[in-house]
């Protein structure tokens, strides 16, 4: 099919007429187009997807008109009783105050609270408020505005009720061979495997982790340092498929630009600014697709429960993990010519959705059951009318990537609903470093790194040194944890 005969198809379906790119929003749960069974000869050739850490729908994008967010005004208890309010996290851009939140199965299981989703400060010290914090709009300038400019999705989730490689191994297999953080090497295929028999390239440009490490070295032809991104971009030099992986070096430390606690807020959204201003400034534009998602909620509330997922083939020998069971909702923007300026309802969608999109587009087979079942991501999209228009984004540079420690911003917890006011500002746990330092943007500098397995390892031994000080060797498991108890049913 060309694009000529997939455009008119499209059309044909819902009888679009041609005039007017932007349109008001479909009832909730309805689809802004009937997609063709096929997307290939769709009008876009390039997919880029840069995948960030750790944060919630409602923590981030909870303010966005006409989403299904919630920031002000919710309560939540802690393990002490005290109820503690939502509230504004500025001018704290990093949290060094308060301990990462967990994030985990089994906490994630207490947040869930079997259904009620009211755990949040149930996997915290008494105190520590940062779970139920948020960003308004003006805490991320490039996000909000391209948020408010492009298509923003309020129903897509984190793949699993899970932490980080869980979550990524999803993204790339549609499936996971892990339930929490290990090291091991995947021999699951991927979304890479299919690209490549069907004669399409894939790419990972990564900062200092790969996490197409977690492969081993069976990827290593697609790695491309992220220095060379704009460059590649402005040249007209795009994949067909591209990862984009955010510094995490130094991440528990302030360091990082992935947004995983404690990362400085403001060094993501001049990631955002790199990235979209050197595709929409680079002659691809109009065949180009950028996604930003999370790979998981990484302990921060949202008011929506996350539905399970009708397939799952994920096999972990000893596992208890429920595979079914999606965590909880996740940012994601789709911005591209085609992507209309609204909140997109439809779903539910999670990181299978991004494979549906790439292998409907390219033709290929699906990887895993999940993705064979999942929602098409290019449900929200608009092929009726391109955009031509540029959204004022701002363009930044310079944003602060500085370790926490003895001038970070202090914590400022709210006081307990029902407690005196008091205008002392005390600190709920110690700061998560001690001294001020800055990284360079990539790590590609550091001795450590080299390609294949070496990238991830040698990337993680240093980041595991940083996190907790220990010299020893590096754990390739976690610590075996009591199985979680399943929360009853409220």
């Amino acid at each position: 099919m060309n694009r000529r005969d997939f455009v008119k198809l499209s059309a044909g379906a819902i009888g679009l007429s041609a005039a007017g790119a932007l349109r008001l929003p479909p009832p909730r749960g309805s689809t802004l187009a009937a997609l063709p069974a096929s997307g290939v000869g769709a009008p876009f050739d390039h997919v880029v997807l840069l995948m960030m850490e750790n944060r919630s729908f409602d923590h981030l994008l909870g303010w966005l008109p006409g989403a299904n967010g919630r920031q002000s005004g919710l309560s939540y208890v802690d393990t002490s009783g005290a109820r503690y309010p939502t509230y504004a996290l500025p001018p704290d851009f990093q949290g060094c105050g308060y301990a990462d939140p967990d994030h985990s199965f089994k906490g994630g299981l207490t947040h869930l609270a079997g259904g009620q989703g009211d755990g949040f400060l149930k996997t915290t010290t008494p105190g520590d408020t940062f779970p139920i914090g948020y960003y308004g709009e003006q805490a991320r300038p490039v996000m909000a505005a391209l948020a408010r400019s492009y298509t923003v999705c309020d129903n897509y989730f984190c793949a699993v009720l899970g932490e980080t490689f869980p979550n990524r191994v999803y993204q790339q297999a549609g499936r996971t061979d892990r339930d929490a953080n290990t090291f091991d090497t995947s021999v699951l295929p991927t979304i890479w495997d299919g690209l490549a028999a069907a004669g399409y390239e894939g790419r990972d440009y990564f900062h200092d982790l790969a996490t197409l490490g977690l492969w081993g070295q069976k990827y290593m032809s697609l790695y491309r340092p992220f220095s060379a991104f704009e460059n590649d971009v402005a040249n007209g030099d795009l994949a067909s498929y591209t990862i984009i992986d955010p510094a995490a070096l130094g991440e528990g430390l302030g360091v990082s630009n992935d947004d995983h606690p404690h990362a400085d807020l403001r060094a993501g959204d001049e990631l955002f600014s790199k990235i979209y201003h050197a595709l929409r400034n680079g002659p691809k534009w109009n065949k180009t697709l950028f996604i930003i998602n999370y790979d998981e909620w990484g302990g921060f509330y949202d008011h929506v429960i996350p539905p399970r997922a009708s397939a799952d083939d994920s096999v972990v020998p000893g596992s208890k993990f429920d595979f079914h069971q999606r965590g909880f909702r996740v940012p994601c923007l789709v911005i591209s010519p085609f992507a209309p300026a609204r909140v997109a309802h439809e779903g539910p969608f999670d990181h299978a959705s991004v494979l549906k999109l790439v292998e409907w587009r390219f033709g290929l087979p699906a990887v895993a059951a999940r993705d064979a079942a999942a929602r098409n991501l290019a449900e929200v999209l608009d092929f009726s009318a391109p955009r031509v228009d540029r959204p004022a984004v701002p363009v930044l540079i310079g944003q602060p990537r500085i370790a926490c420690g003895p001038t970070s911003t202090a914590a400022a917890p709210p006081k307990p609903i029902g407690a005196a006011a008091d205008t002392t500002t005390t600190s709920t746990s110690v700061a998560a470093g001690t001294t001020g330092a800055t990284i360079p943007t990539t790590g590609l500098d550091l001795p450590i790194l080299q390609v294949g397995t070496g990238v991830l390892v040698g990337a993680w031994g240093l980041y595991h040194l940083l996190r907790t000080g220990d010299t020893g060797p590096l754990p390739l498991r976690p610590p075996i944890e009591p199985e979680p108890e399943t929360p009853d049913a409220a």
